[in-house]
């Protein structure tokens, strides 16, 4: 067996050493990230068992890692939605399984909600809501403490209605009381050597959509197939934002971007449905559907 291969599966079996060590070094390099860290794992120890809402991306994955180790029982749980692309919910079992995760996958159609397909000021908090509303009913059935999420401290500074809806069905956000940033569970996921420390954030397909634009099962597919051919030629981070007849693609500050790559993918987004496919010069911005 390849010696880097086997090291990295060694060090999978070896997280809670690699827990301690990390948050020895981070108090040696970085005292206020350390500080931080140990009060993360002091809000998740509170509890004794506990779900966490886990959709594969960093900073789910980071809480769900240590939830499994620090909790006495823990359940990850994701959400297979239209609005998950399935890229992402593939990332998800493939995490869980390398780390040795309890994971469910439950099925949940926020389509069939009126109030969300209608994509006004109150989608996410209608989402969120219906999500918790389901991991809740997991914790109240099978006997565990408290359910989870992963919102930080940076979420604080956006649009989020999602916030009032972990609030009103009492959703523990270990990040957020901890007051880590994203930036800096990053850092922790890197030094824990996580397989997915530096995967690009998120959303999902709802968000490409503007305000008051109805959202259905076709259109998401367009967004997330579009979405699908960009990263296929190299690009990571990438929002396919849709207006209509338009597709509007932002990509990455630091991706680099070739135009003539770009320029062959579109014939194939234009199959998908789209009639003028654009590149947005200000790149990928959080919330720019907002602006």
């Amino acid at each position: 067996m390849n010696n880097c291969l086997f090291n990295h599966m060694k060090s999978h079996n070896n997280i809670p050493l690699q827990i301690k060590k990390t948050e020895k070094s981070l108090n040696k390099e970085n005292p206020d990230l350390g500080k931080k860290f140990g009060k993360l794992m002091d809000l998740i120890k509170e509890y004794k068992s506990g779900i966490v809402a886990f959709s594969g991306g960093g900073d789910s994955s980071l809480l769900a890692l240590l939830g499994h180790h620090l909790l006495v029982k823990s359940l990850c749980v994701t959400a297979d939605s239209p609005t998950l692309p399935r890229s992402e919910l593939s990332e998800a079992k493939k995490f869980a399984k390398q780390y040795h995760l309890d994971h469910r996958v439950v099925l949940y159609n926020e389509l069939e909600d009126e109030n969300f397909v209608k994509n006004d000021e109150k989608r996410c908090f209608i989402c969120k809501n219906g999500l918790f509303k389901i991991l809740n009913d997991i914790k109240e059935r099978e006997g565990y403490d408290c359910v989870m999420d992963g919102s930080n401290f940076d979420d604080l500074n956006d649009f989020r209605p999602g916030r009032k809806a972990a609030e009103k069905n009492n959703v523990i956000s270990p990040f957020e009381e901890a007051e880590l940033g994203k930036e800096e569970i990053r850092i922790i996921s890197r030094k824990l050597d996580l397989s997915n420390w530096d995967k690009p954030q998120m959303a999902c397909l709802s968000s490409r959509f503007p305000r008051n634009v109805r959202i259905n099962k076709e259109d998401l597919k367009k967004v997330e197939r579009a979405e699908e051919l960009i990263k296929k030629v190299g690009y990571k981070d990438v929002r396919v934002r849709f207006h209509n007849e338009i597709a509007r693609i932002e990509l990455g500050r630091d991706e680099k971007i070739d135009l003539n790559k770009l320029r062959n993918l579109v014939p194939k987004i234009k199959k998908l449905g789209f009639k003028y496919i654009t590149l947005d010069l200000e790149g990928y911005r959080t919330g720019s559907l907002n602006e």
